[in-house]
């Protein structure tokens, strides 16, 4: 059984909309050199092997399992994206794959 990356996040959804939607955003960032194929990397990834995810009580979740390079990375483009808070937001959380209750 292939081992699980070590950073492990469980996001609400909206909180993963909005996680992806800086992404989204900063994939047409031309003017920081590497902003935007790293951001597209990110969000490849998170949508790729994210999963939506049900608890006991029935709440939903997003599972997100990374590696430290892409914490750091994500970490990176989130505080660039701090200054700007009136981003539209979109939904991703709804395409992801389903995963099991847990």
């Amino acid at each position: 059984m292939a081992q699980l990356p070590p950073v492990h996040m469980k996001l609400n959804p909206d909180n993963f909309d909005l996680l992806m939607s800086i992404l989204a955003f900063h994939t047409e960032e031309r003017e920081v050199p590497g902003l935007a194929n790293d951001a597209h990397d990110l969000m490849d990834k998170r949508m790729r092997f994210s999963r939506l995810c049900t608890d006991l009580d029935g709440r939903q979740y997003v599972d997100v399992f990374m590696y430290e390079d892409e914490a750091v990375e994500m970490i990176w483009q989130l505080l660039f994206a701090a200054a700007d808070a009136d981003m539209a937001v979109s939904d991703y959380h709804s395409r992801l794959q389903k995963g099991g209750v847990r």
